[in-house]
């Protein structure tokens, strides 16, 4: 891990993609920065992450999301794009996006996941979010009832946090937040 991070900040633009593809999955760097702007998680970079590999030779390392409560809850408009800190998954992306060849690894990704029916358009996410949020629809009271008693003088309902929640992502955060994130 060490080592990796030396030679990211070492390294060229010319000869940063070759160096560190021995050490990283860039798709998976990819794709994972690209859920974290989409989602605009405001509890990351600085922790809230994993990296992980096999002890095999030649294994490399995986990015993984972890207690990102703190996504989709800022407005459609906010900028998670710029995030750059040392040590961390985006510290690696800043410094392969250096390079012309990475760039256009990105921009594929992106195709792949903002366009078309990509995951990450408007209608696809939409639908996932619709699909998991009927799910838990009915465990929604019951939360409501464990959480809105505890700490309030009048008992909170799903009426009053969830469904609210929930219509707004529907109404504003689904329908431009490919857009932001591509701007």
């Amino acid at each position: 891990w060490r080592r990796m991070l030396d030679l990211a900040r070492k390294y060229t633009p010319d000869n940063v993609v070759d160096i560190l593809v021995v050490f990283v999955n860039l798709d998976n760097l990819i794709d994972y920065m690209l859920v974290n702007f989409y989602g605009g998680n405001d509890d990351w970079d600085g922790h809230n992450w994993y990296a992980a590999r096999r002890r095999d030779p030649g294994a490399r390392y995986h990015f993984f999301s972890w207690d990102a409560e703190r996504t989709l809850e800022d407005t459609a408009g906010a900028d998670k794009t710029r995030t750059n800190n040392g040590y961390n998954p985006s510290f690696l992306f800043n410094q392969l996006l250096r390079a012309d060849a990475f760039r256009q690894r990105v921009l594929a990704r992106v195709q792949l996941n903002f366009f078309d029916d990509g995951a990450l358009t408007p209608a696809r996410a939409a639908a996932r979010y619709t699909e998991l949020a009927d799910q838990i629809e009915d465990a929604m009271v019951a939360e409501s009832a464990r959480w809105g008693d505890a700490q309030r003088q009048n008992p909170l309902t799903s009426n009053d946090a969830w469904i609210h929640e929930r219509d707004r992502l529907m109404q504003t955060w689904f329908t431009q937040r490919t857009a932001v994130v591509l701007e």
